[in-house]
């Protein structure tokens, strides 16, 4: 079960996001980012990300040791002009592990802060640390009822994106 302060932080958060989204300048064009992930939840992963002005929304699916799977949602805010860009996010994952048939599952909540550079064209490479905090957990033993902890874990990460450019876009 989620705590209600929880909860209060997650909608701070959330509304601290939109109101950075909404502030974002109308100069940029629209456009999609594909790419592979490394590091944070999921070891190897691979990532859609639509990016419009200076925000982004992306999912990334990955995992960690081939008997897991991440998935990942997260809205991203980029700060800056140039081709080096700082960003902020917040999100959520789901990661579900299956260790001899039984599985055990759980939703966390994500905030990564990054930066990305754009190398040439359109490709871009970023480094980020995503901070995690469980927000409830399903255990493999169905006895098992202890809560999530409740400890922040920062992961590092990196990406490579590709993405279609329209040219005069300002990214």
């Amino acid at each position: 079960m989620i705590s209600k302060g929880v909860m209060r932080a997650a909608l701070v958060a959330w509304a601290a996001a939109a109101s950075l989204a909404g502030a974002a300048s109308a100069q940029e064009a629209d456009f999609l980012r594909i790419g592979f992930t490394y590091g944070s939840l999921a070891r190897f992963g691979v990532s859609v990300e639509y990016v419009w002005d200076q925000t982004g929304a992306e999912v990334i699916i990955g995992t960690r040791r081939f008997n897991d799977v991440e998935i990942s949602a997260m809205a991203k805010q980029y700060l800056g002009e140039g081709p080096v860009k700082a960003y902020v996010g917040f999100g959520l994952s789901n990661v579900t592990e299956w260790d001899e048939g039984a599985a055990a599952t759980g939703l966390l909540l994500r905030a990564p802060i990054g930066v990305e550079f754009r190398t040439f064209d359109a490709n871009w490479l970023g480094l980020d640390i995503s901070v995690h905090r469980a927000l409830a957990v399903k255990r493999a033993d169905p006895e098992d009822k202890r809560p999530p902890r409740t400890f922040i874990v920062p992961l590092p990460g990196a990406y490579w994106k590709y993405g279609s450019r329209r040219a005069g876009d300002g990214y």
